[in-house]
């Protein structure tokens, strides 16, 4: 029976235990989409959005003047790197503002990483006509060469499958990347999922690959992880993947986006603003996690990821095999491909409510490196939309509470600690610092933390007690916009400090070019 007795049976099991003082709130009652919308077609209303509030107005616009605004001692020596998300130029950019090194590139930015030979990773958007319009779309990966050269170029990005956001090369040379699969309208229903907010196409579900790289435009998927085998849902007992949400932590509420109400038009179109959205992009909520981020750690053999719809972030066990990633035992942790940890919106289990949110659209979570100052922490770009103090973006560094080598703190009925972070950084005024989407942080190896504004386009460093050291706000040239587009802008999905002493910039000539 849809949305019946089971679950109504749920809350009131729930509410009387809250009432008695037995357990924390758990999960409401699924609330109802806003509106049904045709089977036949995408349903109503722009994707849902942590917060239930509005976008934002807007990054500002030219009359901010641009270029170097602060350059003190403290600042770190080396290069930015620093990619236009509407450009297909990658820029190297020194302490002075002035532009060193730039590759030329056949597609537009997505993300850039600059290896110790001095070559370039990155993943690029991939120039097809796909139904895949959810912002962060690439599907094209490439090595570029110091000197523009091209070494490897292979895609992943098809009408079934899409690359998207982000990717990470591990230390055995293979590549963990993001990317959307579609799942058919029918299986997607029969899993549990609200039939009036699934389209005609069916829904977007993130999948993590890991890929081995043959030169010059090969690769073979070598392990694989699936949010669709990892699903629990409430809303309709004689489907699939029905269970109590609130005593399972480790699985993703299959309908967590129809408790919350969905953002309004103006973040949609200061998106496609941005050319972050294809501008003919109709609102559809079938981009479900939108993960953003990817980061690997070979010490734990495990994943972070971060899920901006979520306003969570998660950890899972590498160390299974695909068809243990596909279910819920093996590996290190004995707990297969299930969420080790989440952090963020304990909402979305149960374990809670909007005062428990600590998480807000976030961006960029990944392991401080080896060798640097809080090494083994985790650091995040908090966006901060749809905060109740109002909106402003932070930059947050926390340790995630452990039990045993493998495993995390993760309880049914219960927000997922820190309660306290190791470090925050957000602007004495706040309002003088925020992001609504994309951006980033890097922990650097005096301390300072490199900080990128992202639709501003404003990259800044910043010392652990909060003091500006050094502040670019870029004017770098971006490509012209094809007809019927959004105006260059100077968005940046990142941005990446390089060492003086970085192995790839040994030899290297750094002169500014003009």
């Amino acid at each position: 029976m849809r949305c019946g007795l089971l679950a109504i049976g749920i809350a009131l099991l729930l509410a009387t235990r809250v009432a008695s003082g037995q357990v924390p709130p758990g999960p409401p009652d699924p609330a109802p989409p806003p509106a049904p919308a045709d089977p036949g077609g995408p349903p109503g209303g722009p994707p849902p959005r942590p917060g239930g509030r509005r976008g934002p107005p807007g990054p500002p616009q030219p009359e901010e003047p641009r270029g170097l605004r602060v350059h003190e001692a403290g600042a770190l020596a080396g290069y930015t790197l620093i990619a236009p998300l509407q450009s297909k130029t990658i820029n190297l950019v020194d302490l002075d503002g002035k532009v060193v090194h730039r590759w030329k590139t056949g597609f537009a930015a997505g993300c850039e990483y600059f290896l110790d030979d001095g070559n370039i990773l990155r993943c690029s958007k991939e120039p097809i006509q796909t139904r895949f319009n959810a912002g962060g779309q690439a599907g094209r990966l490439q090595e570029i060469d110091w000197d523009g050269k091209v070494v490897w170029d292979w895609t992943y990005a098809s009408q079934e499958h899409m690359q998207h956001h982000d990717l990470v090369r591990t230390p055995h040379g293979t590549i963990l990347i993001v990317a959307s699969e579609w799942k058919s309208r029918d299986d997607c229903i029969a899993a549990g999922r609200h039939p009036a907010q699934v389209s005609k196409d069916g829904m977007l579900l993130d999948t993590i690959l890991e890929i081995e790289p043959a030169k010059p435009d090969g690769a073979e998927v070598i392990w694989e992880w699936h949010a669709f085998d990892h699903l629990i849902q409430d809303f309709d007992a004689e489907a699939d993947k029905h269970g109590n949400v609130a005593e399972h932590p480790e699985l993703i509420d299959f309908n967590f986006d129809l408790r919350i109400a969905p953002a309004g038009d103006a973040k949609i179109a200061d998106m496609k603003k941005l050319g972050y959205i294809a501008v003919a992009a109709k609102p559809t909520n079938a981009d479900w996690l939108h993960i953003n981020a990817i980061d690997y750690d070979l010490d734990l053999d495990q994943i972070v990821v971060s899920s901006p719809h979520m306003s969570e972030i998660w950890i899972l066990d590498h160390s299974t095999t695909s068809d243990e990633a596909a279910g819920h035992t093996g590996g290190q942790s004995g707990h297969g491909g299930d969420l080790l940890y989440r952090y963020g919106n304990p909402k979305n289990y149960g374990a809670g409510d909007a005062a428990d949110q600590r998480f807000f659209s976030q961006h960029h979570v990944h392991w401080i490196a080896k060798g640097l100052p809080g090494a083994g922490h985790l650091l995040v770009f908090n966006n901060g939309e749809g905060r109740p103090d109002g909106n402003y973006s932070s930059v947050i560094e926390f340790e995630p509470p452990k039990k045993g080598e493998h495993d995390y703190v993760l309880e049914s009925l219960a927000p997922a600690g820190p309660e306290k972070y190791v470090w925050e950084y957000k602007s004495p005024d706040p309002k003088d610092f925020f992001s609504s989407f994309i951006s980033g942080a890097q922990r650097l190896s005096n301390g300072n933390t490199l900080v990128c504004e992202g639709a501003r386009g404003r990259v800044f460093e910043v010392t652990p007690d909060g003091k500006i050291v050094w502040d670019f706000l870029h004017a770098l040239g971006a490509i012209d916009p094809a007809p019927g587009q959004p105006a260059p802008q100077n968005a940046l999905f990142r941005a990446t400090r390089i060492p003086a002493d970085h192995p790839g910039l040994k030899g290297k000539a750094l002169k500014p070019l003009e």
